[in-house]
């Protein structure tokens, strides 16, 4: 894909929900690979809800989690033109 969002750049999607999607991106700094989940355009009230998961995420440890490097909320605008999402 190419994009680049913050300090990661997009590698592919993964999936998609109703919120959000995905991605497999690198991080620009370690080229660390993470799961970056974006939020869709217009899902404000997804956004805390996100900020709590990811609060809620870096407290816990278990092999069945995903562990929580690094959060950012940033407005994005897709490579295609697309609407802007949140991160």
């Amino acid at each position: 894909m190419g994009a680049a969002v913050d300090r990661y750049e997009i590698v592919r999607l993964i999936g998609a929900g109703a919120m959000g999607e995905v991605y497999l991106a690198v991080h620009g700094f370690t080229k660390k690979a993470v799961a970056l989940k974006v939020l869709r355009a217009g899902q404000a009230q997804g956004a805390d809800q996100m900020r709590a998961e990811a609060m809620a995420l870096c407290r816990v440890r278990h092999d069945n989690l995903v562990e929580v490097y690094d959060a950012v909320m940033a407005e994005v605008v897709h490579p295609d033109g697309s609407l802007p999402s949140l991160i």
